[in-house]
């Protein structure tokens, strides 16, 4: 069956063979994503349960886990070098399970914002540019927006049940049971690293060169795209899920329930919208998803049911489907073409997009304070207009 899905794919989508290298890091990432689709929606609301419903707590807790990670891209690119991506990556995935047991076993609240956070931190320096790096060069330049929708639209598939199973097991039986689930996920995700051909990079850039480059005239409009992609993606990321889990009455069970007919209502839309990024013009095509993705961010303030949390996350990931499948095509072609620096320009981006995060929940921390937790996302609204700068 599993044989006959990927001819079908192969010949009536891609029109071509998916080279191996390439497959095998699309499982791998597949695997590692319904990792995180079991753990990622909820563990914005873990923490905020943990940290007896304290908002502020859980934005500081954030701000801490990619400002860290901002300033330690670089070293992390360079140990790269070392490990060599490959290796890098599966090394990574020991210290993602290092993570995952850390939120089992240390119960102090305070651990929370020391062990486990410095372990995902590492696990980020040592994946991310590594991966990134092996998409640019394993895609195919024809076809990378095809690739990029096909690689989102089989984890869309995959996860329309994952919300709800997650819900389900955390109603039932805890988030004991939920972290043992990522956990055997990402053992099996490793699997597919060993089929991947080796790829050498070096990090050529020093430390502080490398924040340079970032801020230097050449690199303004990639930087600017970035930052405003890092600001406006965290509000869903940490802020969305607590919100949403307020206004269901705290209901794992709801918030799993909504997010799967949400995923369900737009899967298609990421393929259309795959092919037709190689077909019409890519800037075009992010143009108007950041103005739809823009009144997806205002819609969601307005949210009162599970009705409109429904309504407005199928507008929001149906615009985020127009808006995400070229932004991602054009930066992995920007990379692409940097050649032998592509591992640097991917640094670039990390930083970018964490110094966006960071800065999106210092805002938070600071509006919640006077105004409602939605006036953040207008702010998300306005940043989504800069990501098409790229």
């Amino acid at each position: 069956m599993a044989n006959k899905i990927t001819n079908f794919i192969e010949k009536f989508y891609l029109k071509g063979k998916l080279p191996p290298s390439l497959g095998a890091l699309f499982m791998n990432r597949i695997l590692q994503a319904v990792s995180f689709g079991f753990f990622n929606l909820f563990l914005p609301i873990f923490l905020y349960q943990q940290f007896n419903n304290s908002l502020e707590i859980v934005l500081i807790y954030f701000i801490i886990d990619y400002l860290i990670y901002a300033l330690t891209v670089p070293l992390g690119a360079r140990l790269m070098s070392k490990l060599g991506l490959r290796g890098s990556m599966i090394i990574s995935s020991i210290f993602l399970i290092a993570f995952y047991i850390a939120f089992r076993f240390f119960s102090p609240v305070y651990l929370y914002l020391i062990i486990p956070l410095m372990l995902k931190v590492v696990f980020r320096n040592l994946y991310w540019v590594p991966y990134h790096t092996e998409f640019a060069e394993f895609t195919d330049k024809l076809h990378r927006g095809k690739e990029i929708g096909l690689l989102e639209a089989i984890y869309a598939i995959l996860s329309i049940g994952i919300p709800i199973t997650a819900g389900f097991i955390l109603s039932n039986y805890g988030f004991n049971y939920l972290f043992l689930l990522a956990i055997i996920i990402i053992v099996l995700s490793i699997i597919p690293l060993f089929l991947i051909e080796k790829v050498e990079e070096k990090y050529s850039w020093g430390y502080f060169k490398t924040y340079k480059k970032l801020f230097s005239k050449g690199n303004k409009h990639t930087t600017l795209a970035f930052f405003a992609d890092g600001l406006q993606d965290n509000v869903g990321l940490v802020i969305w899920p607590v919100f949403i889990f307020v206004i269901l009455n705290e209901q794992y069970s709801s918030v799993g329930i909504v997010a799967s007919l949400t995923i369900l209502a737009t899967v298609v839309l990421r393929l259309v919208f795959g092919s037709l990024s190689d077909k019409m013009s890519k800037h075009k095509l992010l143009r108007i998803g950041s103005v739809f993705y823009a009144f997806g961010w205002v819609f969601k303030s307005m949210v009162s049911s599970a009705t409109h949390v429904f309504a407005a996350g199928t507008f929001h990931d149906f615009s985020k489907a127009v808006m995400r499948i070229p932004f991602d095509t054009i930066r992995y072609e920007k990379a692409a073409d940097w050649g032998h620096y592509v591992d640097e320009y991917t640094v670039l981006r990390e930083i970018a997009i964490c110094t966006g995060r960071v800065v999106t929940l210092v805002v938070a921390l600071v509006l919640i304070q006077f105004v409602d937790i939605r006036a953040v996302f207008y702010i998300a609204a306005v940043a989504s207009l800069f990501v098409s700068a790229l």
